[in-house]
């Protein structure tokens, strides 16, 4: 008779299905290795990738950096050379300032000819400071400082002309009229036009009141 030892063919069984496992086992973990392996290359590719177009982005950042800095600097000298042009134009166009304000003032004194005192008023102080100019001086009489201030209104030369004080005064026995007038400038512009009208032959103020 013939006896089977069951017992070991359960064993045996079991331990090809422990086996059988084991290598599926190894087989899924072989597999999810690789596809971790090819994700990790993928991932360095674009990381790769993304770095190197980070490089040229930061290489083209400096090239318009450099390029935006010519420009600010070209900017930068064209406004200073636009001032130092409009500093000159400005030289250029005041420089006969003093002599045209000495020359106006000059034909703004009423006087009368043949008169012991052929000039009505005295200029005593001038004081320019930017377009603002400052008059003291004294004047024969009332009627003289008004017609001065009238000659000086007249002008083209002068604008704003205002009578800051007059005070009766007595120089040398003479009582005299001591006046501070302020006035201003006018614009070089307007000197030229005043400069034209005079060439032109228009009539001076500093005629004499009678």
């Amino acid at each position: 008779m013939i006896k089977i030892n069951l017992l070991k063919l359960r064993e045996e069984k079991k331990k090809e299905t422990y086996r059988n496992q084991f290598i599926v086992a190894g087989f899924a973990i072989a597999c999810l290795l690789i596809v971790i392996i090819l994700m990790h290359i993928r991932i360095s590719q674009k990381i790769s990738n993304v770095r190197q177009q980070i490089q040229t982005a930061k290489a083209e950042i400096k090239k318009y950096e450099a390029e935006v800095g010519k420009v600010e600097d070209f900017k930068k000298k064209r406004e200073d050379l636009q001032k130092k042009v409009s500093a000159i134009e400005s030289l250029e166009k005041g420089r006969d300032l003093p002599a045209r304000v000495l020359f106006t003032l000059a034909q703004s004194i009423p006087y009368q000819e043949g008169s012991a005192v052929p000039k009505k008023v005295q200029i005593t102080n001038m004081s320019i400071k930017g377009t603002s100019i400052q008059l003291k001086g004294y004047a024969l009489n009332e009627e003289s400082l008004v017609f001065f201030i009238k000659n000086l209104e007249d002008t083209e030369v002068f604008n704003n002309v205002v009578l800051a004080s007059t005070t009766l005064v007595d120089q040398k026995g003479a009582k005299l009229n001591e006046f501070d007038i302020s006035a201003v400038i006018a614009p070089a512009a307007a000197l030229e036009k005043a400069a034209v009208t005079d060439a032109g032959g228009k009539k001076q103020p500093g005629s004499t009141p009678k």
